[in-house]
């Protein structure tokens, strides 16, 4: 079953979506890890031609953009100097995955050992000529390459609230997992905010807001499963801001028609 799913995401195409292809990068900024997707979802929809090099049997892609391109991608205002400053902060801070590595190795006997650890951003360089600052990185074919099935659209590009973040990048981790089975513990996320009810209301309704986006995606099935707080089980169609409140678990499927295939 596994081998069928894998085939099927990587056939599957989804409509009218921008695609942010996630990782199991492992990070304890969050915020790190969701602005290296947000670049490399934003690499990946380019139509300008890039360009390989190749090291031994490592092959990068160079890449050349403006930094006003990945701004405006980001929803924020390229014109705005602090704007400006906290997406070249964004550049400076993706230095630390220049510490992650591609490493393969195989070892038939002590006579025959291969050993290979390459580094997944070589390179990154932030340039400024006159008002125009262009960026050039190189970036590991495989990863740049990714095919992981997970495809958002703009929505979940853009943050403008700690609280859009926290329940953007929540979403995206529950639903990257690779089950068909997704599970997200509303109560344990409320329960990070301490802020008034008037502003809980609002954080369910982006809950809701958040999921929804995920169904008009055809990523995931318009049906749950819940456990209420007092350990019910309820099959429901439908998400309600007054059902938030006593729902401590909510489970949901990816949408997957393994039949379109073979038409």
């Amino acid at each position: 079953m596994d081998w069928l799913l894998h085939w099927y995401r990587e056939s599957s195409p989804k409509q009218n979506t921008m695609s942010l292809l996630t990782t199991y990068l492992k990070n304890q900024n969050k915020e790190l890890t969701f602005n290296f997707l947000r670049l490399l979802s934003f690499l990946q929809n380019q139509t300008k031609k890039s360009y390989t090099r190749s090291f031994d049997d490592q092959v990068y892609y160079m890449i050349r953009f403006p930094l006003s391109d990945f701004t405006r991608y980001i929803g924020a205002d390229h014109k705005s100097h602090y704007q400006r400053k906290k997406v070249l902060q964004i550049f400076k801070d993706l230095e630390a995955f220049q510490a992650f590595k591609l490493q393969t190795f195989s070892l038939e006997d002590f006579d025959d050992f291969e050993f290979c650890s390459s580094i997944i951003i070589p390179y990154l360089k932030v340039q400024k000529k006159g008002r125009l600052s262009t960026v050039n990185l190189a970036i590991a074919k495989e990863l740049y390459e990714y095919k992981y099935p997970f495809q958002i659209n703009q929505y979940f590009l853009i943050w403008k609230t700690i609280y859009q973040f926290q329940l953007k990048s929540q979403i995206i981790s529950v639903t990257a997992k690779n089950s068909l089975k997704k599970e997200f513990y509303i109560q344990e996320f409320l329960k990070r905010f301490n802020v008034s009810n008037k502003k809980q209301t609002q954080l369910k309704e982006m809950i809701i807001e958040a999921i929804y986006q995920q169904i008009n995606n055809q990523f995931i099935q318009p049906q749950f499963k819940i456990i209420q707080k007092d350990g019910s089980i309820r099959k429901i169609n439908k998400l309600q801001t007054q059902d938030i409140a006593q729902i401590k678990v909510i489970y949901f499927y990816e949408n997957v028609d393994y039949k379109s295939l073979f038409q």
